[in-house]
């Protein structure tokens, strides 16, 4: 892993006026040139393919969330592709940086990275997976990406018309925003893509050395990490010492939430969702952690059920609910 040397107070994040007429508030500012080399300098980790690449979510109730993030700021770390963005233009961040173990999930991202830009409208940008606006999106992807293309290349045409109907479906969803239902939600996004905000990598939570790279990045920035997204990630990994000491490098501070989602037959799903959807304070989360008796990250889950605090499809982890005792 390279070094990221701090930069304390000469990185100050600015913002500039908002580029969709629709929305009033200020978005930030692309990132300068020094700045985009400290993000950068963040580099990939293990990767590994998936039965099935999750190109697009299959959560649909991220509107549980927003009470706890709006406005937060600061960076984001984030899994999957772009239901992230939604959580992002929501908590306003600055700095989102999207992991996931899945190479493709990391090409689906740089795609939105030339695509969003260029896209006015979330019309405009549902309208570049058509059939008819293939040729011309695959050249833009070529231009812009150069040798890097060919991969992005390899996911627009692959899932183009499976993102088209999911896009469309993101657009039109009815039971709460959406980074493509919401004007200024999308100029957030728009405005984070454009400006070289959104830092894409492939990498394993569990493993070295993406996430100490990004608490070191954002620690040079001055850009204090505020939300970290696992969505279901937990269900599958173990609470290995890597793990333990990536979750501790992040540049957290006191504002800090942890966002999962979760499944048991004892926690009720959201409505018209799968999943049950959880918030965590972070230094709660890290807290826990520091017991040893959470030997798998998704047991955390479990003080939810065992104190009978899991509520109706969302739940509040903190203090209150007290932790387990023994593994």
């Amino acid at each position: 892993m390279r070094t990221v040397f701090a930069l304390a107070g000469v990185l100050s994040l600015v913002s500039f006026g908002p580029t969709v007429a629709a929305t009033a508030s200020a978005q930030p500012a692309p990132l300068s040139a020094e700045q985009r080399r400290v993000a950068n300098d963040v580099a990939d980790g293990r990767s590994g393919r998936s039965e099935r690449s999750y190109v697009v979510s299959n959560e649909w109730a991220h509107r549980l969330f927003f009470p706890h993030i709006e406005g937060l700021g600061g960076a984001m770390v984030g899994v999957g592709a772009d239901q992230a963005y939604t959580m992002a233009a929501v908590a306003r961040s600055e700095l989102p940086f999207a992991v996931d173990y899945d190479p493709v999930i990391a090409a689906t991202h740089r795609l939105y990275g030339v695509l969003v830009p260029d896209a006015a409208t979330p019309d405009a940008l549902v309208a570049s997976f058509e059939r008819e606006a293939e040729a011309a999106a695959v050249a833009r992807i070529e231009e812009r990406l150069g040798a890097d293309a060919a991969p992005v290349v390899r996911v627009y045409r692959r899932y183009r018309q499976r993102l088209l109907v999911y896009l469309r479906n993101v657009q039109r969803y009815r039971f709460g925003r959406t980074w493509l239902s919401d004007a200024e939600l999308y100029a957030h996004v728009r405005a984070l893509h454009a400006g070289g905000r959104v830092i894409a990598r492939t990498a394993d939570i569990t493993g070295p050395p993406t996430l100490e790279a990004i608490g070191a990045a954002s620690r040079a920035l001055g850009v204090p990490v505020r939300v970290v997204y696992l969505s279901n990630v937990e269900m599958f990994v173990a609470n290995r010492p890597q793990l333990v000491t990536n979750m501790r490098a992040l540049n957290t501070d006191e504002r800090a939430v942890l966002l999962r989602t979760a499944y048991s037959p004892r926690l009720r799903s959201a409505p018209r969702d799968h999943w049950h959807y959880v918030v965590q304070p972070f230094p709660d989360y890290l807290a826990r952690l520091a017991t040893g008796q959470y030997l798998y990250a998704n047991t955390i889950v479990e003080d939810l059920i065992r104190t009978g605090r899991g509520g109706d499809g969302f739940s509040l982890l903190d203090s209150s609910v007290p932790m387990r005792s023994t593994p």
